[in-house]
């Protein structure tokens, strides 16, 4: 009776270590993205690197239910070497900057020299996911795309196929760059095309590009395309955009300031006719922020708010408090940002500012106690 339980159990445990292995293999945990190309080359084989986190459930879903099934492991592991990486664990965060990964999971083809061929995005089927892995392999996505142009292909039809493929695989800082580059051939004119007009408004974030600088001088076009206030409201977010870009996190988790380049942009800002200061106090507020200058943080936020108040809403001035609540119990720090909500508490109060309303909070009667709330909490340094 026991040897036949035995017999039993072993044939159970031998039919699951089977069925693992006829799924994908990947490589031991705590592998390197390095070790993978290094067998890669070995094994002439391609790497695919599975971009997760622990909280992604579309990833645990593929790691549980598609990734184990035999008809993966038979197209999968004799053309590649498998491996997954916590993008927000050891070298993910790095794989993930370098990347350009925003989304989870994200499956990223590299032939073994590390050059990308081609992304897939999110949880699926296994017949889709081999699917558009076949698609990927056969030249018809991103990778083989970004081959084209990194060859210097510009053809306008191709520059906007590029960019929908690259929308699809969230790659944001290609698209980008890519949309810059068609708006360039097209900086006189873009404004007549609706799907261009798009792009602009949707991806356009350099305030010196050709197209930027055309309707910023002539915006009579552009003004008709979307209207004079959302022309504005882009003006506004491509400078606050670029000044942010003038920063560099460090390897000690601060930032690094180019001055030169947000001189630059403050001297280009007050050319157009807008306020210099705002976007120095833009930079500096996320400068201070990352190297947790709170003193720093809540007098570049005070100064802001005295060019740009109109344009801070309820909930950016209270998650500007909370972060400064959570970094420091320095009683000056505080102090000026209770001062900043009070006065935004006073405005409400007197009629000359409308409380920020929301389907979620339709009588903006939450927000009110919210900001109240946290005016307190900075008058009190034990919280």
């Amino acid at each position: 009776m026991k040897t036949k339980r035995f017999l039993t159990l072993l044939t159970v445990a031998l039919g699951a270590l089977t069925l693992s292995a006829q799924g994908v293999e990947f490589m031991p945990e705590g592998s390197s993205f390095k070790d993978a190309l290094a067998k890669a080359k070995a094994e002439n084989k391609d790497v695919l690197l599975d971009c997760y986190t622990s909280w992604c459930g579309p990833c645990r879903m593929m790691a549980n239910n598609v990734f184990p099934k035999k008809v993966m492991g038979d197209y999968i592991n004799p053309k590649f070497v498998s491996i997954k990486i916590d993008m927000e664990k050891g070298e993910g965060p790095e794989i993930a900057r370098r990347n350009d990964v925003s989304a989870y999971p994200t499956f990223i083809i590299f032939d073994a020299d590390g050059k990308e061929k081609g992304r897939l995005i999110g949880g699926t089927s296994s017949e889709r996911f081999l699917a558009q892995l076949e698609s990927t392999l056969s030249g018809l996505a991103a990778g083989a795309m970004d081959q084209r142009y990194d060859q210097g292909e510009r053809d306008p039809e191709f520059l906007l196929a590029y960019i929908g493929e690259l929308e699809k695989n969230y790659r944001k800082k290609r698209q980008t760059e890519v949309v810059g580059v068609l708006l360039e051939s097209r900086a006189e004119d873009f404004a007549s095309d609706s799907t261009l007009v798009k792009l602009f408004m949707n991806n356009l974030n350099d305030p010196y590009n050709a197209a930027f600088v055309y309707s910023m001088n002539n915006p009579e076009a552009i003004n008709r395309a979307v209207g004079e206030k959302n022309f504005k409201a882009k003006i506004n977010d491509v400078f606050s955009k670029a000044a942010n870009a003038t920063l560099r996190r460090n390897s000690s988790g601060g930032a690094d300031l180019d001055t030169v380049a947000l001189d630059k942009l403050c001297d280009y800002a007050a050319s157009c006719g807008l306020s210099p200061a705002v976007y120095r106090n833009t930079a500096l507020i996320s400068y201070s922020q990352y190297n947790k200058d709170w003193d720093g943080f809540a007098n570049h936020i005070k100064d802001y708010m005295t060019d740009n108040s109109s344009r801070v809403s309820d909930g950016v001035l209270a998650g500007w408090a909370k972060r400064l609540l959570m970094g420091t119990t320095d009683t000056g720090a505080r102090l000026t940002m209770k001062a900043i909500v009070d006065n935004r508490l006073d405005e409400i109060k007197n009629g000359t500012r409308k409380i920020q309303k929301s389907k979620a909070d339709p009588d903006g009667s939450a927000t009110l106690k919210n900001l109240q709330d946290l005016s307190a909490d900075l008058a009190n340094p034990a919280s």
